[in-house]
């Protein structure tokens, strides 16, 4: 079945997502190898590999058309959609400081969890995941 434009840029996004969390998790890596303190190694980069781990599981599950892979996405992009609100607003009720580009990079992501979530959420997207694994389970 040929996947739609949207769903392709979505898993092409995951797909980058999680290399460049895993690019980043091995930079992290070579940084703390030497060092006797295991601390950063449990507290940054174990859960960036489950991250990046995420984010191929989201990927997979978009790609190879299965049932539970919109879901999965939309709540990876909900989650995301969570966090952003928080660093947005976090300032604002603690009296931080932000950055500006802060602000606009926030908003930004807001903007394109929302618009991916919404995007999953489409009666078109979900049938044709429903009718992929229906004809794939009289198939079988």
């Amino acid at each position: 079945m040929k996947k739609p434009l949207g769903i392709k840029v979505i898993i092409t996004f995951n797909l980058l997502s999680g290399l460049a969390t895993l690019v980043v998790a091995a930079v992290m890596i070579g940084f703390t190898y030497d060092s006797e303190d295991l601390t950063p190694f449990f507290i940054t980069i174990i859960p960036m590999l489950l991250i990046a781990l995420v984010y191929f599981v989201a990927t997979y599950g978009l790609w190879s058309i299965k049932k539970w892979g919109p879901s999965f996405s939309k709540w990876i992009y909900l989650l995301g959609t969570f966090i952003s609100l928080i660093l947005l607003v976090k300032p604002l009720l603690f009296s931080d400081t932000i950055e500006l580009e802060d602000i606009f990079e926030n908003i930004l992501s807001l903007l394109i969890t929302i618009a991916i979530v919404r995007y999953l959420s489409r009666k078109s997207i979900k049938e044709m995941y429903q009718k992929q694994n229906t004809s794939l389970t009289k198939i079988i």
